[in-house]
């Protein structure tokens, strides 16, 4: 395998690595805080999601919600943050087929995420 190869196979491992790790932690730590407030109620319809404006907001007071929607969020995004950095290194490569790929891969993503019916 090529030194190039081989530092591009770790550097996705540790954006693959971290991003789980630090999502699964503040999602197990706002669902653990959330337990733990009086009167928590995990019944459907009893709690209800901060709007991305207000959940910067919202982390600053700690909120447990806010911490695991954060965690959450993190877990969502870690392959295509992943997915970016791989594109990045084949554009430097010159990898055009690789390129084309990833990008039709984030789209399809994207499409996904947005709840847009086809």
């Amino acid at each position: 395998m090529r030194e190039r190869d081989y530092m591009m196979d770790r550097l996705l491992g540790r954006v693959l690595r971290y991003g789980s790790l630090v999502g699964l932690v503040l999602a197990f730590v706002g669902s653990v805080l959330l337990a733990l407030q009086p009167g928590a109620a995990f019944a459907p319809g009893t709690l209800s999601a901060y709007p991305f404006s207000q959940l910067l907001g919202a982390l600053q007071r700690g909120d447990p919600l806010a911490i695991l929607e954060t965690g959450l969020l993190i877990l969502l995004l870690t392959p295509p943050a992943a997915i970016l950095v791989a594109a990045g290194s084949y554009v430097r490569e010159k990898r055009w087929r690789h390129v084309l790929a990833a990008v039709i891969v984030l789209l399809i993503l994207a499409l996904g995420m947005s709840g847009l019916k086809l």
